[in-house]
C-alpha cells in the first residue's frame, strides 16, 4: 500500500513549510515534469535512464549515467506515493532496472562504470568504474528496497549493495579512489575533501559484507572553512556538493565530532544567494530572487562552477543560471529557493520550461538556453522537492539499518535544529608548524638531516584542498641572522612549466604565503607576500611584483626541488628565537593551462573577503 503522505508531512519537520497554493503548484509541476523524464526516457528493456535528453522530449544520446539511474529508482517511489503511475507498472519498472544491473551490467568489484550504453549496458566513453556514481545508484536502490516491500526488489537491491568491495576502492589508503579503469587502474583522484560523498562513505562503513573501517569517515578533510555574508561553512563551490548526500541521508538534527552538515548546507545555499546578488553590477539579472549556480551545461561546454568562493579560470561565471541549484536546496532555504524558481519560470516562461521542466541551464544575459535536461540535475531537484513536501526519501532511506549503524559508528549525535551562532557548526584545532633554528653562519644548502620536514600530500590532514596521491611535496624551514630559509621537494611525474614569472601560478609550481605579523594575510596586503617557485628557475613574489634574488629551482627525477633564502629585511622583521610568522606553503599541479588538476595548501583558512588565516612557523 502507498505511504501515507499526510502522516509523513506532519513528521517531516522541515523549516518554513510552503503553504501557499502557488508554492504547492510550483512544487507539483517541478516534480511531475521531472518524473516524466525518468518515465519516458528510460530504456524499455534495461530500465537505464540517459545522462541527458532533449528538454522537449525529442530524443536522447543513448548513454546512461549510473547515478542518474539511482535518482530514477527513488523517483519511482515518489510517483507511486503520489499516484502518478499505476503501482503494478512502477514495480515492474523498478524490478526490471535492478534485475538488469544485478545480472547483466558490467561491474568491477561491484562498482559500475560511470556511463553505460542504455541498450546493452556496455561501458561507454571509456568511463571509469565510479565510486560516487555507484554510491548514488545504491542510495536509490536501497530507498526502493525499503519503500516497496517487494521480495524481488529487496533481494536485487541487497545483492547490488552487498557485492560492492569497498576496501578494494581504497587502494591501500584511508580515502576512496574516485574510480578505476581497465587501462590505467585506479585514478589518482580521491574523495578526500568535502564534497558530495558522505552518503557513499556511510554505505561503505555500514556494509555487512565488505565494510570500510570507521576511521575512513574522519580521513577526509572538512576544509576549507570560509565566511561569506556572515555565514561560516565548509566550502565547495558547486552547490550540488552540498545537496546530493542530503537527498537520501537525513542529517537534520544531528552532527559528528566536526560539523553539523545540514546547517552547513543551509549556510552554503544562503551564501550563494548573497554572492549572486552581489554580482548584479556584473550580471544585471542576478538578484536575491534570481540566483543559482552549480555544475551544469553552458554555452561553452560543461562547467563545474559555483561559489562562494566564486569559481575562476575555466569555470569562471558568465551570468548563467542553473535551476537545479536552488531546486536541490529547497529543504535548506525553502522561501529563498522557491522564490528563485518561480522568478525563473515567470520571467522566462517556455523559453526555459519544457516537457521535462526547467532546462539544465540558461543565460539571461546572452539569450543562450540549454537544449537538454540532465538526469542528475533533474533528479536532485525532484527528490529534494519531495523531501521538503513530505520527507518521503529521507524516511524510507533511513530505514536501512546499515546506514543508521554507520552513523552511530562514526559518532553522529543528536543536536538542536534551532538556529544559533555559526561557531557551533565546527570543532577546530590550533594550526602550527615549528621550524628548527640554524646556526647564524649556515647557508643553503643545509644538510637534510638538520631540517625538520613536513609532508603535504593527498592523505595529509595538513592539506586544505584536494590532492591525488601521485603529486606531493615535503617542505621545511630554517633561519639565520640574514634569511628565512625555505626548502620544498616536489614529486610530480608530469611537470608543466611554460609561463613567464608573473604567470607561473598557471603552471606547476610551489607557492609560499607569508604573513610576517602572524595576524591574518590580506590579499595583496602591503606587508604580506606570495612567493612562487617553478621549474626553469622562476622565482617570483606577486604582491610586490618582484623577483626573489636568492632562490633556485632544480629539476630532479620525477619532480623538482626548491631552495630559497628570504631576507628578513624583505619581511620587515628582526629574527629571534620564539618569533612566530604566519605561513602557508602550497603545491599546484596543472593538467593544462589555467586549469589546476589539483592543489595542496597547508593551513589556509578564509576568514573574510580577501582575508586568510595561515599556519605558523616558530623560530626555535
Amino acid at each position: 500500500m502507498r505511504v501515507g503522505l499526510a502522516a509523513l508531512l506532519l513528521a517531516a519537520a522541515v523549516p518554513s513549510l510552503a503553504d501557499t497554493a502557488a508554492d504547492l503548484r510550483l512544487l507539483d509541476d517541478i516534480e511531475r515534469a521531472g518524473f516524466a523524464f525518468f518515465r519516458d526516457e528510460a530504456h524499455p528493456v534495461t530500465g537505464l535512464v540517459p545522462d541527458a535528453a532533449c528538454a522537449d522530449g525529442s530524443g536522447n544520446g543513448g548513454v546512461a549515467n549510473v547515478a542518474g539511474s539511482g535518482f530514477a529508482l527513488a523517483a519511482f517511489t515518489v510517483a507511486d506515493a503520489r499516484g502518478w503511475m499505476a503501482r503494478t507498472q512502477v514495480v515492474l519498472r523498478v524490478r526490471g532496472m535492478l534485475r538488469f544491473l544485478a545480472t547483466q551490467a558490467p561491474h568491477e568489484h561491484g562498482f559500475f562504470y560511470h556511463f553505460l550504453d542504455m541498450e546493452t549496458g556496455a561501458r561507454a566513453w571509456e568511463s571509469e568504474a565510479s565510486s560516487i556514481d555507484t554510491g548514488l545508484l545504491l542510495c536509490g536502490a536501497l530507498t526502493a528496497r525499503q519503500y516497496f516491500g517487494d521480495p524481488e526488489i529487496s533481494q536485487l537491491a541487497t545483492t547490488l549493495y552487498e557485492r560492492v568491495d569497498w576496501p578494494w576502492m581504497l587502494n591501500g589508503r584511508q580515502t576512496l579512489c574516485q574510480g578505476w579503469t581497465p587501462e590505467k587502474g585506479f585514478t589518482r583522484y580521491r574523495w578526500e575533501g568535502y564534497a558530495e560523498h558522505m552518503g557513499m562513505y556511510l554505505l561503505g562503513i555500514g556494509s555487512p559484507t565488505y565494510p570500510l573501517p570507521a576511521a575512513c569517515w574522519s580521513a577526509w578533510r572538512r576544509e576549507p572553512v570560509g565566511t561569506y555574508a556572515g555565514l561560516t561553512f565548509i566550502e565547495c563551490p558547486p552547490l550540488f556538493a552540498h545537496q546530493y548526500a542530503h537527498a537520501f541521508v537525513d542529517f537534520r538534527g544531528q552532527r559528528d565530532a566536526v560539523a553539523d552538515y545540514w546547517r552547513n548546507s543551509v549556510f552554503a545555499t544562503l551564501a550563494q544567494r548573497e554572492m549572486c546578488a552581489s554580482l548584479q553590477a556584473e550580471f544585471p539579472y542576478y538578484s536575491t530572487n534570481l540566483w543559482g549556480v552549480t555544475s551544469s551545461q553552458a554555452a561553452s561546454g560543461y562547467k563545474a562552477w559555483g561559489g562562494p568562493p566564486r569559481t575562476m579560470f575555466t569555470n569562471a561565471l558568465d551570468g548563467t543560471l542553473v535551476p537545479c541549484a536552488p531546486g536541490g536546496s529547497i529543504p535548506f532555504a525553502p522561501r529563498e529557493c522557491l522564490d528563485a524558481l518561480r522568478a525563473m519560470q515567470t520571467q522566462f516562461g517556455d523559453r526555459i520550461w519544457k516537457k521535462y521542466g526547467f532546462v539544465d541551464a540558461f543565460n539571461p544575459h546572452t539569450g543562450w538556453v540549454a537544449n537538454d535536461v540532465l538526469a542528475i540535475d533533474t533528479g536532485i531537484t525532484l527528490l529534494m522537492a519531495e523531501n521538503y513536501r513530505s520527507g518521503l526519501i529521507w524516511e524510507r532511506f533511513m530505514r536501512n539499518a546499515e546506514v543508521r549503524d554507520a552513523m552511530m559508528r562514526v559518532g553522529f549525535q543528536r543536536s538542536a535544529l534551532t538556529k544559533g551562532a555559526t561557531s557551533s557548526l565546527f570543532t577546530t584545532a590550533h594550526q602550527r608548524f615549528d621550524a628548527p633554528r640554524q646556526a647564524t653562519a649556515r647557508r643553503l644548502p643545509c644538510p637534510e638531516e638538520k631540517w625538520s620536514w613536513q609532508t603535504l600530500d593527498a592523505a595529509s590532514r595538513e592539506s586544505v584542498f584536494d590532492g591525488d596521491g601521485v603529486v606531493w611535496l615535503r617542505f621545511a624551514f630554517a633561519w639565520d641572522a640574514t634569511n628565512l630559509h625555505f626548502r620544498a621537494e616536489v614529486t610530480d611525474p608530469d611537470v608543466r612549466s611554460e609561463m613567464p614569472p608573473p604567470l607561473i601560478y598557471k603552471q606547476d609550481c610551489v607557492e609560499l604565503f607569508v604573513n610576517p605579523s602572524n595576524t591574518a594575510l590580506q590579499w595583496h596586503g602591503t606587508n604580506d607576500m606570495q612567493f612562487g617557485f617553478a621549474v626553469t628557475n622562476k622565482c617570483w613574489e606577486w604582491f610586490g611584483g618582484r623577483h626573489l634574488e636568492r632562490a633556485c629551482v632544480e629539476p630532479v627525477t620525477n619532480g623538482y626541488r626548491v631552495m630559497a633564502a628570504i631576507p628578513w629585511a624583505l619581511l620587515g622583521l628582526q629574527p629571534r628565537a620564539g618569533l612566530v610568522l604566519g605561513i602557508s606553503p602550497a603545491l599546484n599541479s596543472i593538467s593544462h593551462q589555467d586549469e589546476p588538476a589539483m592543489l595542496l595548501n597547508w593551513r589556509w583558512k578564509k576568514t573574510g573577503a580577501g582575508v586568510f588565516q595561515l599556519g605558523t612557523v616558530t623560530l626555535e
